[in-house]
């Protein structure tokens, strides 16, 4: 028994720290759990006034804080011996107050895509209309908003590629692919702004890496090619559509890069 009762002190100590550090939950549990043990033991009369002493400090402290206040208005008040009927309302301010921290986070949850989506669009709209600056604006607020959310840095860069903003395309996109490697849908258009905005030699280290998660995917051989093209190197661009053709022999987009490239080569040669 002693031992019970050593931990049912423990945890009626850890109610202020819990509530301290915004967790009112656990505070509850904690109450809820102690009771429990109050209830289950014969205590001596100097142990009964010294957990009805802990027990009205504990509810004091917890109906005080600002979260439960908010989430449970009712208050409960703790007359010593009537522990089983404080039991009841414990149970009870539990699980509204579980019930309603959950619809809280759900709710924090909608309005966090909501605005989500709409700082989005207001970039997309911006691009559209050719505001690059008021596009940057939201779409900057919109990441800090959402840091460590590399599919978002993704979408954004893609936008920015849809319009013509390379420089701003490889910025997102690159913190995409640094936070998750492998999105590998993102390597062609990473790949596709680099080789825009001529910066040859990262675009080939973006697209042989791509390789590393898409193996033997004719298209990934295919933009390397047009990369090449570019790029002037004929020779690597007949390998990269040869690669392609020997996957799919039936790609004729690949087939014309080859054809064009060896015609190149030639005239070079």
């Amino acid at each position: 028994m002693s031992n019970e009762l050593t931990k049912a002190r423990q945890q009626l100590a850890q109610i202020r720290t819990y509530l301290r550090t915004g967790k009112p939950l656990p505070a509850i549990q904690a109450l809820h759990s102690t009771l429990l043990i109050v209830l289950k033991n014969p205590l001596m009369k100097s142990e009964k006034d010294e957990f009805a002493h802990l027990l009205e400090d504990a509810i004091y402290s917890i109906m005080a804080d600002p979260t439960v206040k908010k989430l449970h208005p009712a208050n409960i008040v703790y007359t010593a011996g009537n522990e089983r009927q404080l039991l009841d309302e414990v149970r009870a301010l539990l699980e509204s107050v579980d019930a309603n921290m959950r619809d809280a986070v759900q709710e924090a949850v909608r309005l966090k895509e909501e605005r989500r989506k709409k700082l989005l669009e207001e970039g997309r709209i911006c691009l559209e209309q050719g505001d690059l600056n008021k596009a940057r604006a939201a779409f900057t607020t919109l990441a800090k908003e959402n840091k460590d959310e590399p599919e978002l840095y993704g979408q954004i860069g893609e936008l920015y590629l849809q319009y013509r903003a390379y420089e701003d395309a490889i910025g997102y996109l690159e913190t995409a692919l640094k936070l998750k490697p492998e999105l590998v849908y993102l390597y062609n258009s990473i790949g596709i702004a680099l080789r825009k905005t001529g910066d040859f030699p990262t675009a080939e280290k973006y697209y042989l890496r791509a390789a590393n998660y898409l193996g033997r995917d004719p298209n990934l051989f295919f933009n390397l090619g047009r990369l090449y093209l570019d790029w002037e190197r004929w020779d690597k661009a007949v390998l990269a559509a040869s690669g392609a053709l020997k996957i799919r022999p039936d790609f004729v987009e690949a087939q014309k890069l080859k054809e064009y490239a060896e015609n190149r080569l030639g005239k070079k040669q």
